[in-house]
């Protein structure tokens, strides 16, 4: 704060008259006095013009049901800009003509939404590392309506390090899968992504690859490749399957996952934001016989798009899911994520028995991602196209039986696609949660009968 402090008050004012006077050394001082007159009317102009536009965008959003993140950052870039114009100079006045050029300030607005984006990953990521054996938690974080907070810390996950091995069904059972998901969302970007590795173990053993990008709420690239016979069983620790590969860097903590599509790809780092949270594991759907644990993350790396390229860094998801469901008897399966900036995060699961009218009859798992912790009630509602695909969603979350309050979060479809896989129907979709002036994004899959 210091440094600031001094290069604000002592470095630029110094730098500012030494370019004044070399200015008017060189055209004088009246013509000087002028130029810098004429800097500051024209810098009004600009903020006045510039403001409309970015209070226009600003009523825009909110009539659109949008929280206007991106627009309150750009009225205080506009701000900002027309202070440094007015304010007499030419160094600040270049500054700031850069901060009210549209183009130029949306370099600017990027550059400020990752830096402290990143302070806010970073702190979350260190607050992994505790050695008390107590679930991480970081300090400032934005917990919401989290009903675990007053009562006893949960019980150890059972899940660890052995989970992270290729499962293998407990007999022979031709329907037995395992699988691992990444998934991710960069809300400023507009980028969204996923990759999916299947293992069967056969015989022969074989494997499956998924991956799908969205840019600007567009699907660039989509490849799946399935029946990829293996010469030994496969393994977590390092797996490619068609265009989608990935490794795990240190068991429940870190991983690397690309995928090389033709139309586009990514190559990114998931971190873990806290311990695995167990889904699927209750009494319901553990007759349908899966089982598994997703992983908020910390997402880094670097994403493409035909010319384009991107920085990413955002928040996203991990899952380990196995088991052997049987789709005689099963009409659908549901993953809904929902991942919020402040760092917390929610993971719901669901089977629908073959037959039944609708979410009512399904049986669920829910649990916090952040800090793990089992959500007692979870009430999915969900709007749906003239397709029949996910377009809106709406979640009412309860800790207890014994706690009244009700944690609401709405969401709706920014992006998706449908892919047909035989004998079932993958219909994925990215959404945009909100829930008490939060904003996040988060995916919503269902994966049903053909």
């Amino acid at each position: 704060m210091l440094l600031v402090l001094v290069l604000l008050f002592v470095v630029v004012p110094l730098a500012e008259l030494y370019v004044i006077i070399q200015v008017g050394q060189a055209i004088g001082a009246l013509a000087t006095i002028a130029l810098l007159l004429a800097d500051s009317l024209l810098g009004a102009w600009l903020a006045r013009s510039q403001g409309r536009a970015v209070w226009r965008r600003f009523q825009e959003a909110l009539a659109a049901g949008r929280v206007p993140a991106r627009e309150v950052l750009d009225g205080a870039l506009v701000i900002a800009g027309g202070a440094l114009l007015l304010a007499p100079g030419f160094l600040t006045d270049v500054v700031g003509a850069l901060l009210l050029i549209p183009p130029s300030r949306a370099l600017a607005r990027h550059a400020v939404a990752r830096g402290a984006r990143g302070r806010l990953l970073t702190g979350l990521a260190g607050a992994t590392a505790r050695r008390d054996g107590a679930p991480p938690l970081a300090s400032g974080l934005r917990r919401g309506r989290d009903r675990a907070r007053d009562r006893s810390p949960p019980p150890a996950p059972v899940i660890g390090p052995e989970h992270e091995t290729a499962r293998s069904p407990e007999r022979d059972d031709a329907a037995f899968g395992d699988a691992v998901t990444f998934t991710f969302a960069d809300l400023d970007e507009r980028l969204y992504g996923s990759a999916r590795l299947g293992l069967s173990p056969g015989p022969p053993p074989a494997a499956s690859g998924l991956g799908a990008l969205f840019v600007d709420d567009e699907l660039v690239a989509l490849d799946a490749a399935g029946g990829i016979e293996l010469g030994a069983p496969g393994d977590w620790t390092r797996l490619e399957a068609g265009d989608v590969r990935a490794a795990i860097v240190e068991p429940l903590q870190a991983w690397e996952v690309a995928y090389d599509g033709e139309g586009g790809g990514f190559e990114l780092r998931f971190e873990a934001l806290g311990e695995p949270a167990e889904i699927g594991g209750g009494a319901a759907i553990d007759g349908a016989a899966l089982h598994g644990y997703e992983q908020l993350c910390r997402v880094t790396g670097g994403a493409r798009a035909g010319d384009r390229r991107w920085r990413v860094e955002c928040l996203g998801q991990r899952g380990h899911q196995w088991g052997a469901p049987d789709w005689e008897r099963i009409e659908l399966a549901r993953m809904v994520s929902v991942w919020f900036e402040e760092g917390d995060g929610i993971a719901l699961a669901s089977v629908r028995p073959a037959g039944a009218p609708g979410h009512e009859a399904e049986a669920m798992s829910a649990s916090r991602l952040a800090q793990p912790a089992p959500i007692a009630q979870a009430l999915l509602s969900t709007a749906l196209d003239g397709e029949g695909r996910q377009r809106r969603a709406g979640l009412e979350l309860r800790g207890g039986e014994d706690d009244a309050a009700i944690e609401r979060i709405a969401g709706e479809a920014v992006c998706g696609t449908t892919l047909d896989l035989g004998r079932l129907r993958l219909e994925q979709a990215f959404f945009h949660w909100r829930s008490d002036g939060r904003r996040g994004a988060g995916r919503y899959d269902v994966l049903r009968r053909a």
